[in-house]
């Protein structure tokens, strides 16, 4: 048997793992932090005009800002040339030269031939990022005809089924929080090892959101750091950048302890900086039930229930949060599987879906005429003991996949926390309305819309209560402050809002 890729491109993380014919996986780890398999998703243009990816780029960004970048994977589909140093790529360009970087990390460690290369994406994505991706995948060196796109619940599903948890058959909703995306699938297994990915559904939430918001919060509680975020000046925008990383780090130190104490040497003057995981776990609490709700929309299609599944399998980087699994366990009622390195079960699915893509064994399909959300023809992952599934998606492919439901999205208030790219890059930007078809149900939808209009009075009542008071005492407010009181109590307005019924 040949060589098989797995790939996970993620917004924050990407990894590449291969299958080699006697059956085991070789992790592939990055060059520039031997300790991790995952590698940021980022790349550097030096001086000399050479490109550096990984943890060699996010290394290198103090010593050129301008010619770094980062989280351009949500933009796959901007055709815009981002400025890099003196060159200008396109973000279609910049995943290409990450794809090169994992292509050519995987062929130095184990050389051979390559009979397939699984690319995982969110289900979410349509036609168009599709292709963008494979176009991608096509520059970076990878040959196209042997190129399939797996959604990443999917490949989440492939791992989940084979752990010692849960070896099936059975039916378990695979719940998949990464850093720019969650997506979520319902797939089973017969006895006889066949599986079928029932439905699938995304929404545009990730665990960048949290670090977001996190920032923000760190903001208006330490003055020094909200100094620190308001400038534009390059050099500050280095120090932001790990004001960002840092955030994301004590997000996740706090997922094995309930409170860190950190100095952030960054400010002036230097600002000792305390944060609890009950702080962390009310930032990150609203985003965690959007998308255990996309769950249950999910099921609501499908006409199930959470007592039709067996099982909840986490996977993704945000999903290692203790409160991802307590809310699951207390919404769905079901048991929720403990997943070995959660942050890499999508792409060691993805790998074990190429191994059984050129062997012939059962594979997860996509159940002809199901109920999906985001279902699309690229969901199945090769032939099946079951009727024939629609053909995989692939290069030289222009049939348009048939999503029956839009993937759920939503509006992001401003934030003085990481501005967007090019100011800050990796800054996600996220199109979209409160109220979308497909959503959970339409009380979910009427309560996002309550939390929009909450928002918005409440940031209206906050300007104009600061304009009286600066009026009053004959000051006038700066602008930053205008910004942060509309958004706490916009905030604050808009959670309360949402909540009444």
């Amino acid at each position: 048997m040949a060589l098989v890729y797995g790939i996970d491109f993620g917004m924050s993380t990407s990894a590449i793992m291969v299958g080699r014919p006697g059956g085991d996986v070789v992790t592939i780890q990055d060059p520039a932090d031997r300790s991790r398999v995952s590698m940021p998703t980022a790349v550097f243009l030096g001086p000399d005009g050479t490109i550096a990816v990984g943890e060699r780029a996010r290394r290198m960004r103090h010593t050129r800002i301008e010619a770094y970048r980062d989280g351009f994977k949500g933009d796959i589909a901007d055709r815009t040339p981002k400025r890099l140093g003196d060159q200008e790529l396109t973000n279609v360009e910049l995943v290409s030269e990450v794809l090169r970087h994992l292509r050519h990390l995987a062929a130095e460690k184990v050389p051979g031939k390559v009979k397939r290369v699984c690319i995982t994406v969110p289900v979410s994505w349509e036609h168009q990022r599709r292709r963008l991706m494979l176009d991608a995948a096509g520059a970076a060196g990878f040959d196209p005809a042997v190129l399939r796109l797996v959604p990443e619940p999917v490949a989440g599903a492939e791992h989940a089924f084979g752990t010692d948890d849960f070896s099936g058959p059975g039916r378990i909703l695979v719940y998949d929080f990464g850093g720019g995306t969650f997506d979520c699938a319902v797939v089973e297994q017969q006895a006889d090892g066949t599986r079928e990915a029932l439905g699938t559904k995304g929404l545009d939430v990730g665990g960048s959101d949290i670090d977001r918001d996190l920032l923000a919060h760190l903001a208006v509680t330490y003055p020094p750091i909200k100094e620190l975020l308001a400038s534009d000046a390059l050099d500050v925008l280095r120090q932001r950048l790990d004001l960002r990383d840092r955030a994301e780090r004590l997000k996740r130190e706090l997922s094995t302890r309930k409170s860190v104490t950190e100095l952030v040497g960054q400010t002036k003057p230097p600002t000792m900086v305390e944060l609890t995981r009950y702080r962390v776990d009310e930032i990150a609490g609203r985003y965690v039930r959007e998308t255990i709700d996309t769950c249950e929309g999910l099921l609501a299609d499908l006409g199930l229930g959470w007592r039709d599944v067996d099982a909840v399998a986490p996977v993704g980087g945000s999903s290692m949060s203790p409160l991802v699994g307590r809310e699951l366990a207390r919404r769905s009622g079901r048991r929720v599987l403990k997943v070995d390195e959660p942050d890499l079960a999508v792409v060691r699915g993805a790998t074990l879906t190429a191994r059984r893509m050129i062997a012939p064994k059962p594979v997860i399909t996509s159940k002809p005429g199901a109920a999906s959300a985001d279902a699309a023809p690229s969901a199945t992952t090769g032939p099946a003991v079951k009727p024939t599934p629609p053909e995989p998606f692939r290069a030289g492919t222009h049939e348009r996949p048939k999503i029956s439901t839009p993937p759920v999205s939503r509006p992001k208030p401003p934030s003085p926390s990481v501005p967007s790219s090019p100011s800050v890059p990796g800054s996600p930007s996220v199109p979209g309305s409160p109220s979308v078809p497909g959503s959970p149900s339409g009380s979910s939808s009427f309560d996002r819309l309550k939390t929009v209009l909450g928002f918005v009075v409440g940031a209206v009542l906050a300007v104009v209560a600061l304009t009286i008071l600066g009026g009053l005492i004959g000051v006038t407010p700066p602008g930053a402050l205008y910004v942060i009181a509309a958004i706490g109590v916009g905030t604050f307005f808009g959670e309360n809002f949402g909540r009444r019924g």
